[in-house]
């Protein structure tokens, strides 16, 4: 029986509950490898795994998850990380262009700084 399991650094970007009780998670990955790619095209829509993700269940002896040296260090301030999760998402969503994220990252922390004001207006009412 294969055991294909898959190790990638993620950002869990959205949850939320299910109506049978379970949980929906969304994360986005750092970049992945040729293997891992093609691991996750063997999955199906609605296949069943394990987190870790894995087609299998898989035992904690079974399991060894390599130390990894995390992408952001703990030396940046909240607002630094956040702006480099911008940038790596800008990065990927226009393939490497990156010559209007100036004007785009301004706009986007506008658009999150008025959702914030919205929240705080709907919390007086």
């Amino acid at each position: 029986m294969e055991k294909d399991i898959i190790n990638i650094p993620a950002i869990l970007t959205d949850k939320g509950y299910l109506s049978d009780g379970g949980r929906k998670l969304v994360l986005i990955t750092n970049e992945i490898t040729d293997e891992q790619a093609y691991i996750i095209a063997k999955l199906g829509k609605g296949t069943f795994g394990f987190f870790v993700f894995s087609p299998h269940e898989i035992t904690s002896d079974e399991l060894s998850i390599p130390e990894f040296e995390p992408e952001f260090k703990t030396d940046k301030t909240p607002s630094q990380r956040l702006r480099d999760c911008m940038y790596r998402y800008y990065e990927a969503k226009n393939k490497g262009d990156t010559s209007d994220f100036e004007v785009w990252y301004k706009t986007s922390m506008s658009k999150l700084a008025d959702s914030y004001l919205e929240k705080l207006t709907d919390l007086q009412v």
